[in-house]
């Protein structure tokens, strides 16, 4: 608030007087919680700033193309933004958490279409989101391959991998050999899941395992590159 204004109401001009307006904006009540009125003459200048403040965005409302998406809290997502990994894995990560990627049970919820695996030889009936990413043979190799290559942890359950995109993963650490950090490892493989589907959904050609694992590997080296360039 401008030095004129305070002073405009301390000493206020003769015409003001008398309808005591001065005296009303003093009191002018900012805050009450109950036991406590805080008026505009006793605010501190924090108490301005959170009466001044814009209320807080409402939630927004559910996808209702949406299955089972992930909640996360502000912080949480504010770090999954600005951790530093390709855009196109960043996307594709995010749709994962809200599950808006185009996998079988998606489809059937959203367009009435058939929920099962449309890659060759698998028999999955319904293929949600989680087999669409690590589940479907071909990728879960292709991810065990990966992960027990690049980090200390051997032994990977489907709870782990299925647990990998959360706000909470597993605790793995990389490899000293390889410099590369946990989330551009993820997002590798996400690049090379990602290249599988669609060349699935353009070509309908079902890539193997060793084909996901050599796109993926392709990608690790660019990354790991990148950083010893930066560094």
């Amino acid at each position: 608030m401008s030095q004129a204004y305070l002073e405009a109401i301390q000493t206020p001009h003769v015409g003001v007087v008398g309808d005591r307006l001065a005296q009303r904006i003093r009191s002018l009540i900012l805050l009450d919680n109950g036991k406590t009125k805080v008026t505009l003459w006793t605010a501190s200048t924090r108490q301005i700033r959170q009466y001044l403040s814009p209320p807080p965005d409402p939630e927004p409302p559910p996808n209702p193309s949406s299955m089972h998406p992930e909640s996360g809290t502000k912080s949480q997502w504010r770090k999954f933004w600005k951790t530093k990994i390709p855009h196109r894995a960043r996307a594709f990560w995010w749709r994962y958490k809200r599950d808006i990627i185009p996998c079988g049970t998606l489809r059937a919820h959203r367009w009435q279409q058939d929920a099962h695996c449309e890659a060759q030889g698998c028999r999955e009936r319904e293929a949600d989101k989680n087999h669409h990413v690590f589940g479907c043979k071909g990728k879960h190799l292709a991810w065990r391959f990966i992960l027990q290559e690049h980090t200390d942890k051997s032994t990977w359950s489907d709870e782990d991998l299925h647990t990998l995109l959360s706000f909470k993963p597993p605790t793995f650490s990389i490899k000293p050999k390889y410099n590369i950090t946990p989330p551009q490892l993820l997002a590798c493989c996400l690049i090379g899941i990602n290249t599988a589907n669609t060349i699935l959904f353009l070509h309908q050609i079902t890539q193997s395992s060793e084909e996901i694992s050599d796109c993926i590997t392709t990608e690790i080296k660019k990354a790991i590159a990148q950083n010893e360039y930066l560094l």
